[in-house]
């Protein structure tokens, strides 16, 4: 079970207990602003495949995503700005793919890469919508791939209670002077979604404690980058409006109308690009005055 008596991220012995949230005891670390979730039941919580592949959201979203470009994010962007520039990087394995959306991108720009996710539903769509077959699967062994340049993991370290133990795992397919790359939840987001909380979300990394979190794996951090999209603001604000709050789901409920929602997500989806070109200035002047929603992407290198 996690030692609720030290920060995960900055090791401090001082830790706030906020109370508790959905069965789960909520912590605070005032030195670096993280934040986790202990499951009262004194067992691990148990973060399996069935809990993805049996949720109404997650299914749902794989029956709207045939074209992979619509879910490509700005994280995604963002990683795939630094892999482009870098010059060093040939082989890249996504950790936590879904249907291997990330992977198909980036074959389609002529790099070697594979990915791993444990939802099977999920894997097995994306094999056949993305001709993806034996380039992602539901277990690193059967994947079996090489030492690579650059392992990325787009909002995965949120949903477990052991991202440490995650990235140990994943320390042997990196090789030496490689690179991390890591997407997460903002903790200062200006708004908070109903997905972030448990047993969706176990922990909450303000970008110092993302950092902290992956010095102490042994990586060096070569950058950090905050979002602030008035996009992903409007569109989670207005998801979490049309939900029906009695029913259950690891992003706050299902919705009350799903084929008007599917089609305004697939709309949405399309837009994606149009909408950051559009909201750029506003996004950038509110950036500059602090404000940050959703995401932040940390890029670090493997030193020992």
């Amino acid at each position: 079970m996690r030692n609720t008596s030290q920060c995960p991220c900055c090791d401090s012995q001082i830790i706030n207990d906020l109370g508790i949230v959905n069965d789960y005891r909520h912590f605070r670390c005032p030195s670096c602003s993280h934040e986790f979730f202990h499951a009262l039941s004194k067992k691990e919580v148990n973060i399996n495949k069935e809990l993805y592949e049996q949720d109404a959201d997650y299914n749902n979203d794989l029956m709207i995503s045939k074209d992979y470009h619509d879910l490509i994010q700005w994280n995604h962007l963002k990683a795939f700005d630094f892999i482009k520039g870098n010059g060093k990087i040939d082989t890249v394995l996504d950790v936590g793919t879904y249907n291997g959306f990330f992977v198909r991108y980036l074959r389609d720009k002529g790099l070697e890469s594979y990915g791993y996710d444990f939802n099977g539903d999920a894997i097995k769509q994306g094999r056949e919508a993305y001709d993806l077959n034996g380039l992602i699967a539901t277990s690193l062994d059967e994947l079996k791939p090489e030492q690579c340049d650059c392992i990325t993991a787009f909002e995965v370290i949120e949903h477990l209670e052991w991202p440490r133990k995650l990235v140990a795992e994943l320390d042997k397919y990196l090789k030496n002077g490689g690179y991390l790359i890591l997407s997460c939840p903002n903790n200062a987001m200006v708004w908070r979604p109903p997905l972030d909380y448990p047993p969706h979300h176990l922990s909450r990394y303000s970008p110092t404690s993302l950092a902290l979190f992956v010095e102490r794996c042994g990586y060096e951090v070569i950058s950090i980058l905050e979002q602030m999209s008035l996009f992903d603001l409007i569109r989670n604000y207005a998801g979490a409006f049309f939900r029906d709050k009695s029913s259950v789901t690891l992003k706050g409920g299902r919705f009350r109308n799903l084929r008007v929602a599917n089609y305004l997500k697939r709309v949405l989806n399309k837009s994606r690009l149009i909408f950051y070109f559009v909201f750029f200035p506003f996004d950038r002047l509110l950036h500059f005055f602090g404000f940050r929603y959703i995401s932040q992407v940390i890029v670090a290198q493997k030193i020992r």
